[in-house]
């Protein structure tokens, strides 16, 4: 299942990214998702050529045995779970040294703000992950629980709330 990302930064043909990994001792990516690793190292690169802030690729996911011709490397994003307002996100200012590495790459656009599919299923909610981390409370009395359905289940028999076990946060 792809996950979708609110981008901020350009399109870059997947040739062109890869012989940039490669003049600098990388290994390309040829369309496939990156490894954490691989996102690790090619933001260590991007500081490495004077890049002042965080940098990430987003490669998108085709379905079938299709691979991408385009990627999206970017210095600002979120990601969207199920729904999320968008005002006043992607704000940042540019930074010039990102600029220039758009320059140097000689990029396919300008800066811009991008929607990009992925499949990065590595990705978590904040809230989804303090839900899911023991000890879980109540919220109501102090009982605890090792597991967020125990908690649910418990909410709802001893306390009568009716309420969804699996809620999304609005991410």
């Amino acid at each position: 299942m792809g996950l979708t990302a609110l981008v901020h930064g350009f399109k870059l043909s997947v040739a062109a990214f890869d012989a940039f990994l490669e003049a600098n001792g990388r290994n390309g990516t040829c369309g496939y998702k990156t490894t954490p690793e691989d996102d690790a190292d090619i933001a260590t690169l991007f500081r490495d050529k004077g890049v002042d802030c965080e940098v990430r690729v987003f490669i998108p996911h085709l379905a079938g045995f299709n691979l991408p011709h385009h990627l999206y490397v970017c210095y600002d994003w979120i990601f969207v779970l199920v729904t999320k307002e968008i005002e006043g996100e992607l704000e940042k200012p540019i930074p010039a040294s990102f600029e220039e590495m758009r320059r140097k790459l000689g990029a396919e656009s300008g800066i811009s703000k991008y929607i990009v599919v992925n499949d990065d299923v590595l990705w978590a909610p904040e809230e989804l992950v303090k839900w899911n981390t023991a000890p879980i409370k109540c919220g109501v009395c102090d009982d605890s629980f090792e597991s967020w359905q125990r908690r649910m289940k418990h909410r709802h028999d001893q306390h009568g709330i009716l309420e969804e076990f699996d809620p999304l946060p609005d991410c």
